[in-house]
């Protein structure tokens, strides 16, 4: 942009070049911030944990921070920060020029299991004009050990973590997995294990199955199953033990929306019923409770499954598990039932069963309403089978749908029919749009 040749007034400001603080690798130091199972860092020697214990008061943090300046400054803030929330501050004083803090707090912190973004932010009030305001954070994925959950014993739990919180202070190159809330189910010989969550009416938690963590970068990555319902709702997470060894397993609890607190339980099957044709129980899910597990050997086959309220108002769900899977959700059922009625209604499902095999037939609270309250009932299974028209009885004089029910639906409906003639048939389904 030309502006002539004509002479123009500028005035030249001289000031000294301010500091540059930016997070500090030391010599014998992992990363700029490292947390530890003890008070054992040093100025000279700080290396990565092996293990870090969640649920108790036992992560220690350790900073260190560089000013990469000839200016030097009357103090230094720096932030820590566990999942995108503030968690402690530390204030240097004066700091110098090209100057060097390390410091090995020994204050312990109480972090819960799972995995976690930390992050240490230095200035992040913009205190000091620097040379530099975009060197200033440094952040890292940790894993801290699980809650032992023990059976059949519900805990309540602080809402999960920011899913995402912290990821975009993380520059280390490492994958990153949602920051949740950890738990482990233990290893205690059931056939069948589950956890369950129930999130307040308001939130809504989501829960992925993990092998069981092995330190403190290890664990709550890849899920091996997950259950994904929606706010307000129960999800469960299980193991088919039939298929494999018997070991710990993982469950990561991750915040979709809300921050109420959440209910977390660990179920395992107790007993077994082989080649069910009758009615069974009566059978408890009490208050606080969220889910029960019963093994069925079943044959190949058609069956149906009534679930018979016993005068409670829970609203009740419940889904068959298939045989041949070892890691499974709430939604990897050959069939569920939850649609049929509200508070205090029966429920029934039907069910082709592919093979012979042991199956786990889950009866599941609802929602967060649903939690509070105690509930018993009964259980009537059989195999069903279809018959044709008896001999001598008329033919339908028209092929026609009978009965459509639920309608609307979701996800299942079940769709009679009848036939004029014996033959092949042909059922086609449009949504609203002629799809």
């Amino acid at each position: 942009w030309n502006k002539g040749t004509a002479p123009i007034d500028v005035t030249i400001e001289i000031q000294r070049t301010p500091p540059d603080f930016t997070p500090l690798w030391a010599a014998g130091w992992h990363a700029p911030i490292v947390p530890r199972a003890a008070f054992d860092g040093t100025p000279g020697s700080t290396p990565a944990p092996t293990l870090l214990a969640g649920n108790s008061a036992s992560t220690y943090f350790n900073m260190a921070v560089t000013n990469a300046s000839p200016t030097g400054s009357a103090t230094l803030p720096g932030n820590i920060y566990l999942d995108g929330g503030f968690a402690a501050w530390v204030v240097w004083g004066a700091f110098p020029g090209y100057g060097n803090g390390l410091f090995n707090w020994g204050y312990p912190f109480d972090i819960r299991g799972g995995r976690h973004a930390l992050s240490w932010r230095l200035d992040e009030a913009l205190e000091y004009e620097e040379i530099h305001e975009t060197n200033n954070v440094y952040g890292e994925q940790w894993v801290w050990s699980p809650l032992d959950l023990t059976l059949s014993t519900p805990v309540t739990r602080w809402a999960p973590p920011d899913a995402y919180g912290g990821w975009t202070d993380v520059n280390t190159g490492e994958p990153l997995y949602p920051n949740c809330d950890g738990l482990r189910m233990t290893d205690t010989g059931n056939f069948w294990r589950a956890v369950a969550t129930m999130p307040g009416a308001g939130s809504d938690v989501d829960l992925r199955l993990h092998a069981a963590s092995g330190g403190a970068k290890d664990g709550f990555a890849d899920n091996l199953a997950g259950s994904y319902w929606w706010g307000g709702e129960s999800d469960y997470v299980l193991v088919n033990f039939n298929l494999t060894a018997s070991a710990p397993y993982d469950a990561g609890v991750v915040n979709f929306a809300g921050t109420e607190n959440y209910t977390a339980e660990a179920v395992g099957t107790s007993g077994w019923i082989s080649y069910p044709d009758g009615v069974y129980g009566s059978y408890e899910l009490p208050a606080d409770r969220i889910l029960n597990l019963h093994e069925l050997y079943l044959v190949a086959g058609q069956y149906g499954v009534q679930l018979d309220d016993l005068g409670s108002s829970v609203d009740w769900g419940l889904t068959l598990h298939p045989a041949d899977q070892i890691h499974q959700g709430k939604s990897s059922g050959l069939a569920t039932a939850y649609w049929a009625g509200g508070p205090g209604q029966d429920e029934i499902l039907s069910v082709a069963v592919p093979a012979d095999g042991y199956y786990c037939l889950a009866v599941w609270k609802r929602g967060s309403a649903d939690l509070p309250l105690a509930g018993s009932y009964n259980l009537a299974i059989g195999p069903v089978s279809a018959t044709g028209v008896d001999d001598g009885t008329p033919a339908p004089s028209t092929t026609a749908l009978v009965g459509i029910h639920p309608n609307p639906f979701n996800p299942q409906t079940q769709i009679q029919y009848e036939l004029a003639r014996e033959g092949a048939v042909r059922l086609e389904i449009y949504d609203l749009q002629g799809t």
